[in-house]
C-alpha cells in the first residue's frame, strides 16, 4: 500500500536541514524500494525549501508513520507539521 508523506519543514532552518542532509538521504537508502518517491518543494526558485514529501509503500498506516516519524529531520526539529494519508496512484508518467 501507497503512503504519502508531507512534511512541512520550520523556517529559518536552512542550516539544520543541510547539516542533516546526508543522514536523511542514508535513511531513505535505507528503506530501499520502499521509498518509491521524493522531493521537496521549493516556491522561490530553490532558495528556500517549504515542504518535502515521500511516497512511501508499507504494509500499515503505522509502519509508514513509525517511517516518516524516525526520520533524522524529525529527530533534529526541522519538522513543524507532519501528516501521513494512504495514497492511491492514478497516473504515472515519470518512466518516460
Amino acid at each position: 500500500m501507497l503512503f504519502f508523506v508531507h512534511q512541512v519543514y520550520k523556517s529559518g532552518m536552512k542550516d539544520v536541514r543541510a547539516a542533516n542532509m546526508a543522514a536523511h538521504r542514508a535513511y531513505l537508502d535505507r528503506y530501499g524500494k520502499q521509498v518509491r518517491l521524493a522531493g521537496r518543494m521549493t516556491p522561490d526558485n530553490d532558495q528556500t525549501v517549504t515542504t518535502g514529501m515521500v511516497i512511501f509503500e508499507a504494509e500499515s498506516l503505522h509502519a509508514a508513520r513509525r517511517f516518516a516519524e524516525d526520520q533524522p529531520f524529525m529527530a533534529a526539529g526541522l519538522i513543524d507539521r507532519l501528516t501521513v494519508e494512504p495514497y492511491m496512484l492514478a497516473y504515472n508518467n515519470l518512466e518516460r
